[in-house]
């Protein structure tokens, strides 16, 4: 007597499963932008990057999604990888900041074996990029001056930008070390300021008097008019027109105007 084997039940194909704040969502291998969503979080969260780091990877995994059009993550080579490098080339990209999206891509991609989601990470193998060979120009003293001197003293916006330029120049600050500068840490009358960089390591930078005389022109007659727009006495040292925090990209806008 023979007894009729059971058949076999088809397979399902392989979904990672990915915990997210509104519980679990059984994800297909093509769903790479909440592959993202989770890398960004695992960044922002567990290993405490920068503000401007996060944006950075959010940025180039942003044009990496837009390029696969469907295509699933786990299923890229070297090859394709490198295609997509040759692709941002053709864009016009620097070197410097294909670069930068190479090493995104090794970053993702450490992540998703760290997820389980690929057992080799394709973007080991790419060859970090060279940077640009130009060696950055600089300003004489006389441009200098003119630079400094560009914004009009008589109006309020004017005063405002002379501070933070003087500020960049005196300090050799960047342009969110100065955006997120508080009034507790300049010390006009002992002509120095703290500053804040990466990884929120202080350091002490003395003041010039021109820096002094700008900075103190622009706390004492127009600072707290912007203030009191924004309806309470907000820390930062320079403020937008609004009265909130002068963002560093509009002080980047300062510097190109």
């Amino acid at each position: 007597m023979r007894v009729a084997k059971p058949a076999e039940q088809p397979k399902r194909p392989r979904t990672r499963r990915i915990i997210l704040d509104s519980g679990p969502v059984a994800i297909a291998p093509t769903a790479t932008s909440l592959l993202v969503e989770r890398f960004l979080e695992h960044v922002r969260h567990e290993r405490g990057l920068s503000a401007n780091t996060q944006a950075a990877y959010a940025r180039d995994l942003r044009d990496f999604a837009g390029w696969l059009t469907g295509r699933s993550v786990g299923a890229l080579s070297v090859r394709d990888l490198g295609d997509y490098l040759a692709y941002l080339a053709k864009r016009g990209l620097a070197r410097a900041s294909i670069a930068r999206q190479a090493a995104t891509l090794r970053t993702f991609y450490a992540f998703l074996q760290l997820e389980g989601v690929v057992i080799e990470s394709p973007a080991e193998l790419i060859a970090p990029g060279r940077p640009d060979d130009a060696i950055p120009g600089t300003l004489s003293p006389s441009q200098v001056d003119r630079l400094l001197a560009a914004p009009d003293p008589a109006t309020a916006n004017g005063r405002r930008d002379r501070a933070v330029l003087e500020l960049l120049y005196a300090t050799g600050c960047r342009a969110s070390e100065v955006s997120s500068m508080r009034q507790a840490d300049v010390h006009l009358a002992e002509s120095f300021c703290t500053c804040r960089g990466k990884g929120d390591k202080e350091r002490v930078v003395p003041l010039g008097k021109r820096a002094v005389a700008a900075v103190s022109s622009w706390l004492e007659r127009t600072r707290p008019q912007f203030a009191a727009r924004a309806g309470g006495q907000p820390p930062w040292i320079v403020l937008s027109a609004r009265g909130n925090r002068l963002s560093r990209m509009r002080i980047w806008e300062i510097v190109q105007e």
